[in-house]
């Protein structure tokens, strides 16, 4: 039997995170609010399908230190979405087929 420790992904799910001391004040809010977000900053024209994010839209827990994200339907790009908003790529840690 194999186990799997970490992130667990396949082509409908999709996972982030990133440190908080790496994110701006408004970045930070950027995230949690990226649906909006993205529509503001044009992202909506990247999707087949933008209905489908509001149903299954990325959610999030956070520790002191981190900002998580998860998400079991992957139609936002969360990962172009970060970079767009100025994310350093190399803080943010993704995981499945389209973050």
């Amino acid at each position: 039997m194999k186990i799997r420790n970490g992130f667990v992904s396949n082509s409908s799910s999709s996972s982030f995170m990133v440190p908080k001391v790496s994110i701006t004040g408004e970045q930070y809010e950027q995230i949690l609010n990226h649906i909006e977000e993205g529509k503001r900053l044009g992202m909506d024209d990247k999707f087949d399908n933008w209905e489908i994010s509001y149903r299954d839209e990325w959610r999030f827990i956070e520790t002191e230190n981190v900002l998580k994200g998860y998400t079991s339907m992957d139609n936002f790009n969360m990962q172009d979405f970060m970079q767009l908003i100025g994310v350093d790529k190399i803080e943010a840690h993704f995981e499945g087929d389209n973050c």
